[in-house]
């Protein structure tokens, strides 16, 4: 009897205790959501203005592709990288 006792109370905190791990994932995940959203649409916009001041200088075309934005990042001759440094970030 003392052993069914022992299991019962065993098999209470075993649900507690992953009824509080769903609770803290979910928790986890809220907080990581509402610190990656603002993130990304502050990352875009900066990225977005970089890309822009590329092309107000004269290194990319207004039409350019994902190609020639990648060789502007890998064009050493010039220390541009360092100035245009989160665009090209994301393309290594």
């Amino acid at each position: 009897m003392l052993m069914e006792k022992n299991k019962a109370n065993s098999d209470q905190a075993t649900k507690v205790t992953v009824k509080r791990r769903k609770k803290g994932a979910l928790i986890a995940f809220i907080v990581m959501t509402a610190l990656y959203i603002p993130y990304s649409v502050i990352s875009n916009q900066v990225t977005e203005s970089e890309i822009q001041r590329i092309i107000e200088m004269g290194y990319l075309a207004a039409d350019y592709t994902k190609e020639d934005l990648g060789n502007f990042c890998n064009f050493e001759s010039l220390d541009l990288d360092e100035t245009f440094d989160i665009v090209c970030f994301w393309l290594r």
